[in-house]
């Protein structure tokens, strides 16, 4: 279809210009015609992420037929197959729909499962726990802990409670049902303001 479409639109510009010359065309033609088989640079690929259960699928394949097959059958390289190979136990520790694990895993795990106990700490005792908070007890117990040049960044309480992530449940439940009394008692308020003479 595209050689059509490029010798159609060369011959309507010949026959505009009036040229008749022969070898014009034939030039055309064959430009044409090679330019048709002209391999065209494939669009950039998006990446994908797969599911563990598509993951265990494609391990398991890969035990019955070997790496080269599974990656044929299921698109894939055999380096993500090989790969896959090596997290298995943890693929299947997760749950099936779960895709990529998308943070690294904490050089701080010990430190990080005590800001965690004490943060659940404070909210049995109906206590709110500011971010500020946590960056500041995490500095102390990763000092405590022997990890002097952990900064306890912002970023990282972010990644933190995201691997966490009742704790930023929790914030959001807890904040939504503070603006919902405030927003509760200012109504009371205005109405009250309104009955007075």
């Amino acid at each position: 279809m595209k050689i059509d479409v490029c010798i159609r639109f060369f011959l309507a510009l010949c026959d505009y210009h009036d040229y008749r010359n022969n070898s014009l065309q034939l030039y055309l033609y064959s430009y044409c015609f090679l330019y048709s088989f002209y391999p065209v640079s494939p669009a950039v690929k998006r990446r994908k992420s797969f599911t563990a259960a598509f993951k265990l699928d494609a391990v398991n394949y890969r035990d019955l037929h070997g790496t080269l097959a599974a990656a044929s059958h299921f698109e894939v390289t055999e380096a993500m197959i090989r790969k896959w190979v090596v997290d298995r136990q943890n693929l299947q520790e997760m749950p099936a729909t779960k895709r990529a694990r998308r943070y690294k895993k904490p050089s701080v795990e010990e430190v990080e499962d005590a800001i965690y106990n004490w943060v659940v700490e404070k909210r049995e005792e109906n206590r709110a726990v500011t971010v500020k908070e946590i960056r500041t007890k995490a500095k102390e117990l990763a000092e405590e802990h022997g990890h002097q040049n952990f900064k306890a960044s912002a970023h990282w309480c972010i990644l933190f409670m995201t691997r966490k992530s009742s704790l930023y449940e929790e914030e959001q439940v807890s904040v939504n049902h503070y603006r919902l009394t405030i927003y509760k008692n200012a109504r009371i308020f205005e109405s009250s303001l309104q009955l007075k003479p």
